[in-house]
């Protein structure tokens, strides 16, 4: 947790501006001698290394120099040891993008996520900021042509709320995505919306079934896109499954206990939705004692033990399924989130009529595999990835 503080004021935001719950009391700002505690106390269990380490917040980059100064002490401890330095990566609203930031990301290869929830209108309605007037739309797109000036890469996030559904008629994210230039050869990954707030949250039965037909026309967009030549558009939040199902492969699921979470206060979580929660309470760096049965336990906290998912068609491939969302918006890990069952639904089921398609068009299927793995490439190169 490198901030628990934000410039902006989403009104649909999980996190709380960064504190997710408004807890008050604990520190605002990460410091770099508390992320060298936590690689060091990481590394007492995990000797054989750390693969990546990611910022997160609030907005992380509040707090740049912490983090500037660790990332270059921590580079040079995994040097020194003659291990392997991790990954670094950042989640940003990008609003606060300089040279300075840019370069820095560049010098460090570190991996670059973003938020833009659709059109400007959209976006800027629910994504404003606290004490300053502008555009966060236009200010991300001015980080994305920072990042590009740097030969940064980065992916980008959209969230789908019931607002964008309430006014989305067929081919509107198709002419919405086509007129943004600086999305071109970016991974998108898209998103409903989680939260209480009646004006946001997809719940009716018609807002559902918008959501089902606006997801079924994304996803045949992409892969449209990928039998071009050109394949600019690249979205794994739909091409995934599709591999999933040809190579007959199981999505492992939701990451939290397989990873940990530090926050402010030297107090270790699953993750972040976790963070405030003293029953999921892993360990604390201070003290340096961790509950090894406790890790586990939540590590193997499986979709394929819930109920609802006990039957459902995607139950091997889903990837929304997620333990933090689901205690924070429901106080159950085991309690899904309706829209992110009819999105993935949506997915699983236009990927099986595309499978069954190419598996009787050879042509077609030399041609999607060639460009998905061309783009599938690019997705590795810009988001460092190894393997």
């Amino acid at each position: 947790m490198s901030s628990r503080t934000c410039n902006l004021r989403c009104t649909y935001c999980f996190a709380g501006e960064g504190e997710y719950g408004r807890v008050q009391s604990k520190p605002k700002m990460m410091t770099c001698e508390k992320y060298m505690q936590a690689i060091e106390e990481g590394l007492k269990l995990y000797p054989e290394g750390i693969e990546s380490i990611s910022f997160f917040g609030g907005e992380p980059l509040l707090n740049l120099q912490e983090i500037k100064m660790f990332v270059v002490a921590c580079e040079t401890y995994f040097k020194d040891k003659g291990m392997k330095v991790p990954k670094f990566g950042i989640s940003t609203n990008g609003t606060i993008m300089n040279d300075e930031i840019a370069s820095f990301i560049r010098d460090y290869n570190m991996v670059v996520a973003l938020s833009i929830d659709g059109p400007k209108g959209f976006n800027d309605q629910y994504r404003r900021v606290k004490n300053e007037h502008f555009s966060v739309y236009d200010r991300v797109a001015q980080c994305a042509e920072i990042l590009k000036k740097y030969h940064v890469g980065y992916a980008v996030e959209m969230t789908i709320t019931k607002n964008y559904l309430d006014e989305y008629k067929p081919g509107d994210f198709k002419k919405w995505i086509e007129s943004v230039t600086w999305l071109e050869g970016v991974n998108m990954v898209i998103v409903p919306v989680e939260t209480a707030l009646p004006e946001l949250k997809i719940a009716t039965e018609d807002e559902l079934k918008k959501l089902d037909l606006f997801t079924r026309e994304v996803a045949h967009y992409y892969v449209d896109e990928l039998y071009t030549n050109e394949h600019k558009r690249i979205a794994t939040t739909f091409t995934n499954t599709i591999l999933q199902i040809a190579n007959k492969t199981q999505y492992t699921g939701c990451t939290a206990g397989r990873h940990w979470f530090v926050d402010t206060d030297k107090k270790v979580y699953p993750c972040h939705m976790f963070c405030n929660d003293e029953v999921f309470q892993l360990g604390d760096l201070e003290v340096g004692k961790y509950d090894l049965v406790k890790i586990d336990k939540m590590a193997n906290v499986s979709r394929l033990d819930s109920t609802a998912c006990a039957t459902c068609i995607s139950q091997k491939v889903c990837t929304f399924w997620c333990k933090g969302i689901q205690h924070l918006s429901y106080g159950d890990m085991y309690h899904v989130s309706e829209p992110r069952c009819v999105f993935q639904n949506a997915i699983m089921e236009e990927s099986i009529k595309i499978c069954n398609e190419i598996a009787h068009d050879q042509e077609k299927k030399n041609i999607l595999i060639k460009h998905m793995k061309e783009a599938y490439q690019q997705v590795k190169e810009t988001m460092n990835i190894v393997g």
